[in-house]
């Protein structure tokens, strides 16, 4: 998936390990869902979940334009903290 280039992509696997519940409730947790896979976009700043796709989303012609909207609120975010890259504070 191209789209998802532009992001650091963390696995959390739910369906098989010794930590798999934990994994699951945390899942649950991020996402509101149980579905496998998952893709949860976060803003690593304050933790806000910022787009929450299943696996029909990702499989959707439609999937990088929803990604890059995704992004696109994250840099809105950004700009409002004035925390863009190559900002000074």
């Amino acid at each position: 998936m191209d789209a998802m280039k532009q992001f650091v992509v963390v696995s959390l696997v739910t369906d098989t390990g010794p930590r798999k519940i934990e994994f699951a409730d945390l899942r649950s947790k991020l996402a509101g869902t149980t579905t496998n896979p998952t893709y949860v976009l976060r803003d690593p700043f304050d933790d806000k979940i910022l787009a929450v796709f299943d696996y029909n989303d990702a499989m959707a012609d439609d999937f990088g334009e929803k990604i890059s909207k995704a992004h696109r609120r994250f840099n809105s975010r950004q700009r409002r903290r004035g925390t863009m890259r190559g900002e000074k504070p």
